[in-house]
Parts: C-alpha cells; structure tokens; sequence
C-alpha cells in the first residue's frame, strides 16, 4: 500500500465576480456571511494566486473549509483510494488493487477516520466517484457510499471519474484543456471534455459519451491534452483523430479520491449535495445504442 499525506492547506480559487459563489440553502446564515466575506475582491488581492489554481498559503484557510469535513473514495478501476479532507488538508490513502476493491475500500476509510480521530457522523458529507469506469467498481463505490451516508445520515456528492481524471492530472502539471479517455473495452472509450476555469474547477465542454476512438468529438481549440487509460490501449486511432490539436497525453494515471474531494468540497458550496437514496452509478454504455 502506498500511504501519502498532503501538506498544506488548500483553499478553492473563486474567482472575486464572486461566479463560484452560490448560497447553499442547508447551511446558516452565519456560514454563508462568513464565506462571502472571505471571498471579497481584498481578501483574494491580499493572498495573491498561484498557477495550480488553488491558493496555497500559511494563513489559516477559508472558515467554510477548514471545519468542512468529507470522505471520498473511488473504485472505478485497477486503482482503490480513499481521501478524508479536514481543516483545509487531505489525507489519501491510494492503491492498485485490481479486483480487491470490495476488501479493501472500508478498512482504509476506517483507517483515515481513526488517524483524523473522527467518527462517520461528524463528517459533513460522503463523495465518492461515479463513474464511469468498471461496472463492478463503479456499483461497490455507490453500495459503500450509500450503505455509510445512511447510517450516518449524511449526504452524498457524485463525481464524473472523468472529471477526476482531468483535475488530477491539472493538480500534476498545470494542463488546462484536458481529454479525459478511459479505456471501456469493446472497441471504446469513455470520454470528456474538460477546461478548467479560474476556479481551479474541471468543467465539462461536451457530453460524457462512449465513443469509437475513431469518431470520438471534442471543441474546436488546440493545446489539448489527453489523460487516461484509453490513451494507452488506442493511442494511434485517438493521437490520428486529435491530430495536430493534441498537445500530449498521459495514459498512465488514475482517478484519484483526493481530486474527487476537492471537486465533491466545491459541489457542497454550491449546494450540489444530495440524499444517498439518489445515488447512483453512471455507465454510459447503457445510454449509447450501438450500431
């Protein structure tokens, strides 16, 4: 097992048009005068900004932030990680573990629980990735989610694994335009498009589709850069229909947890949250009819 912890605190990037800012209707009223107040033009002048599009600083973080606490996980593929973010910092445990998910999701969300000395019901919310990716895996996150937020009585946030898969790899190296590709077997991928914004935030461009990687689609600009599985098991046919718009690719990275509560953290703030009884994978392939 590979055991990583992220130093540091992290604080979302809103832009001072206060765009990302959208009230939240479950939460007081002294939170949401506290965030707006933390979000004005000096506070963001004052702290300055950073390429990553996070701020990175040694003041204490956004009040919001540092008392939101949420576990997230993914099993949507070879890959099973679980992250706890808590007072502005992320705990992740990550590992490739093909075929073990099953066994191995819940003891490492105990095992962050007990090294943050929390319990599950002093969480905020549950995220978790879903989907697409492995049938199999994408169901295991989705029953494990939902069996927890139950009993807990919290809420849940989804998250695109795609969309995972391009803020990570923004995270990693600064990339911007992203073509998020995961290998879905059958002569397809999975597949979307992303442009991260001033937020720090992946938004989709196009539709999440299952695609020939021969006709896959994507918005008329240039500098984009590929990540995921599908950019190893058909790179010549996908690298052929990019063409010169493709800056690079990296296949060799996962969707990770960590990324999927840094997204999950800005769906709560914008009230994206909902009850696990609405929880539910997203396959893709059941929405393509094949020809």
């Amino acid at each position: 097992m590979r055991i990583e912890r992220l130093p540091g605190k992290i604080i979302p990037n809103f832009s001072p048009s206060g765009r990302s800012l959208i009230q939240c209707k479950n939460w007081p009223d002294h939170k949401q005068r506290i965030v707006k107040a933390c979000l004005s033009r000096p506070f963001l002048l004052r702290i300055g900004r950073l390429r990553s599009g996070f701020l990175k600083t040694d003041e204490p973080p956004l009040p919001w932030l540092q008392t939101m606490k949420l576990l997230a996980i993914d099993t949507s593929g070879d890959a099973c990680s679980a992250a706890l973010l808590m007072d502005g910092a992320i705990d992740q445990l990550f590992e490739i573990a093909p075929r073990r998910h099953g066994e191995r999701i819940l003891p490492m969300m105990q095992t962050l629980l007990d090294r943050a000395g929390l319990r599950l019901t002093d969480l905020d919310a549950l995220a978790f990735g879903r989907g697409p990716g492995s049938f199999t895996g994408v169901r295991i996150a989705v029953s494990v989610i939902q069996g927890a937020a139950f009993g807990a009585h919290l809420p849940v946030v989804p998250i695109s694994t795609l969309g995972a898969l391009a803020q990570g790899q923004f995270r990693r190296g600064g990339q911007r335009r992203l073509l998020a590709a995961l290998d879905a077997r059958m002569d397809e991928v999975y597949w979307g498009c992303f442009e991260v914004c001033d937020d720090g935030l992946a938004a989709p461009l196009c539709e999440e589709r299952v695609y020939s990687p021969d006709r896959v689609e994507f918005p008329a600009e240039i500098d984009w850069y590929g990540v995921g599985s599908g950019w190893a098991a058909y790179a010549a046919r996908l690298r052929t229909r990019v063409g010169d718009a493709l800056f690079d690719a990296n296949p060799d990275i996962f969707c990770e947890a960590r990324d999927i509560a840094v997204m999950a953290a800005a769906k709560m703030l914008m009230g994206r949250q909902m009850p696990p009884e609405l929880a539910a994978p997203v396959y893709l392939r059941d929405q393509v009819t094949r020809t």
